[in-house]
């Protein structure tokens, strides 16, 4: 996801270039397409990240707008044909036009921490759904999405509705019905990725699961299932145990490095001082925008640490483009009418203008037509 995703955006950059040929700027979108629309089969969040690609598409794609509206559906098209292409292959498996069958239940979780029945409007096929324990002593979200016990287990749907729709139908009106308590969630969520410490918060998965452990971690009976096939697991402690140490010191980014590196790539970005000329500054508000959206998202679901990998690729390259733009002087290039020459002892003559050479109009219109430029 993260190498799909890096490629896909420098192509975007590359493509949206105005001194590029047209030809050249479809070609790249075309296989900017292609690649970001991979990402979507691989991880789901992928298919918003077309949206500041063709934002950015229509607002850098040239200096003729027929030029960029051409540019940016060959890129929607090449976009939706891995996309399209797996829901036909999912349709074709399931018989169900869509690409997870667990998108309500996820949902589900993030609601079940925080409803209300109580005070909201539920109907009575979906009461079912409300969690036994009381507000403020709530389980974790991966006990309502994937424990045995959670109400979605007992749960009939209404008629006419999958179990996953119904799950679904729930949520969002949890959702329009304790708005303010989902957006509350879901900030306080996204701001746990910028924590300096890859600490535990309650209620949380917990982030033991990705980290080095000094034993061999038992989860589950695949001891029992591995002991079948003869095989029985050990752990190299010395190395174990250096690898944790690592993991737990320095073996992270901190958040506020990140927090930081996504400051640089908004404020450069929105054109802040010297920024506000170089053009970097558009492809820093893109990658800063890709990145925000990375992080911001998945908490719509579930914080959980391993979510924040795909952030963490993009928001250093947004502040490393940020302050590229801040610290860009942008002097203006300047052109002599001729080259200095050197006299038989080394020292240079004095420069002389040369006289303009005739140009062809019809010369300088194809020129300015292929590359978009004023003439």
């Amino acid at each position: 996801f993260q190498v799909l995703l890096f490629t896909g955006l420098v192509l975007v950059v590359d493509g949206a270039g105005r001194r590029r040929p047209f030809r050249r700027r479809l070609l790249t979108a075309v296989l900017a397409g292609l690649v970001l629309g991979l990402l979507v089969p691989v991880r789901l969040i992928g298919q918003f990240i077309a949206v500041p690609a063709v934002v950015y598409l229509l607002l850098t794609g040239g200096r003729l707008w027929r030029h960029r509206l051409v540019v940016v559906g060959a890129f929607i098209a090449a976009f939706a044909l891995p996309v399209l292409s797996y829901m036909a292959y999912y349709h074709a498996a399931s018989g169900s036009w869509s690409m997870t069958p667990i998108g309500g239940r996820m949902l589900y979780g993030r609601v079940a921490v925080f409803v209300d029945c109580d005070r909201i409007e539920i109907p009575a096929d979906q009461r079912d759904l409300c969690p036994d324990e009381p507000l403020g002593r709530r389980l974790k979200i991966d006990n309502y999405v994937w424990n045995g016990e959670s109400p979605l287990n007992r749960h009939t749907p209404p008629p006419g509705m999958s179990h996953d729709e119904s799950l679904r139908a729930f949520a969002t009106r949890v959702i329009r019905q304790q708005p303010l308590d989902f957006m509350r969630v879901v900030l306080v969520d996204m701001g746990k990725n910028l924590w300096p410490a890859k600490a535990p918060f309650e209620c949380d998965v917990d982030v033991g699961r990705w980290q080095f452990q000094p034993v061999y971690p038992r989860f589950g009976n695949y001891l029992e299932v591995l002991a079948g096939f003869g095989v029985e697991p050990s752990v190299d402690a010395s190395l174990a145990n250096w690898l944790r140490d690592y993991q737990l010191s320095v073996g992270y980014t901190p958040g506020p490095v990140l927090l930081v590196a996504l400051l640089a790539g908004l404020v450069g970005g929105l054109g802040v001082g010297r920024a506000r000329r170089s053009p970097l500054r558009a492809p820093a508000l893109l990658w800063t925008v890709t990145a925000g959206i990375l992080a911001l998202l998945p908490a719509v679901y579930e914080f959980s640490w391993r979510y924040m990998l795909p952030a963490l690729v993009m928001m250093p390259v947004a502040g490393a483009l940020g302050v590229t733009a801040l610290t860009d002087r942008n002097r203006p290039m300047t052109a002599t009418a001729g080259q200095p020459s050197q006299t038989t002892d080394g020292a240079v003559a004095p420069t002389t203008r040369s006289a303009p050479a005739s140009v062809d109009d019809a010369a300088v219109a194809r020129f300015a037509e292929a590359y978009d430029h004023p003439r």
